[in-house]
């Protein structure tokens, strides 16, 4: 990602961002200059990752917050979001929908009961 994105105006949000490849996308969107607001259903983030984006943010003066919320229910995301709105100085302009549901099966082995068709 190129440092391109104006700091004081670029709000991001970061779905599935507690661990793996949604918080190195978070760190991504801090690196380019984007504040970053991660969502996760886990009740924190990657302790190790999340201390380096703290980092990242404070070296930058960058907004980064995490919220605990199971995105697959609408109200919860929509208080969320309505957090967000009032605190972020700006509209949200990126997504990242990083966040995923996984089985302990091969994909090709599930039912097709379990996959939302």
């Amino acid at each position: 990602m190129s440092s391109s994105v104006c700091p004081s105006l670029t709000y991001s949000l970061v779905t599935g961002a507690a661990r793996g490849l949604g918080i190195v996308l978070a760190a991504s969107l801090l690196e380019a200059g984007a504040h970053v607001y991660c969502m996760d259903i886990l009740p924190d983030p990657s302790p190790k990752d999340w201390a380096a984006l703290i980092v990242k943010a404070e070296e930058k003066g960058l907004t980064l917050r995490y919220r605990s919320v199971d995105i697959t229910k609408p109200e919860l995301v929509n208080t969320v979001m309505e957090e967000i709105a009032q605190e972020a100085l700006s509209p949200v302009r990126i997504l990242v929908s990083a966040a995923g549901s996984a089985w302990p099966i091969p994909f090709l082995r599930l039912s097709r009961s379990l996959i939302d068709l």
